[in-house]
């Protein structure tokens, strides 16, 4: 799952909202490894590519669990890797998340009406 950082940096610790949005990741977290943080065992680095750039990194965080709400029910999926993109994901603001499709496939825990 990748998510647009500054559409949940309310809901995630400061500190991780500010090495994703540096422009090395790589560097913020190294620099930071030597002070240590209660997220620490949970926080992921995520190489990706992109068109015309080499080397780059997401920060990623191990979640306990996401719930994910589609029109008709609402997904707990408890083992994944939340990346923290730091554009944003749609430039006409129609989604701020991207979702593999396995996690759809997780068993549903409750219809919403």
């Amino acid at each position: 799952m990748i998510l647009d950082t500054q559409k949940v940096k309310d809901y995630i610790p400061e500190q991780l909202v500010h090495h994703a949005l540096q422009d090395d990741v790589m560097k913020a977290m190294t620099d930071d490894q030597q002070e240590g943080h209660e997220w620490e065992h949970r926080v992921r680095i995520i190489p990706y590519r992109v068109v015309g750039k080499e080397n780059q990194f997401l920060l990623g965080f191990k979640p306990d669990e996401v719930w994910i709400e589609t029109n008709s029910e609402k997904i707990k999926v408890q083992k994944t890797i939340v990346g923290l993109n730091r554009t944003a994901l749609s430039s006409e603001d129609e989604y701020q998340c991207i979702v593999h499709p396995k996690m759809l496939q997780g068993p549903s825990i409750q219809n919403v009406s």
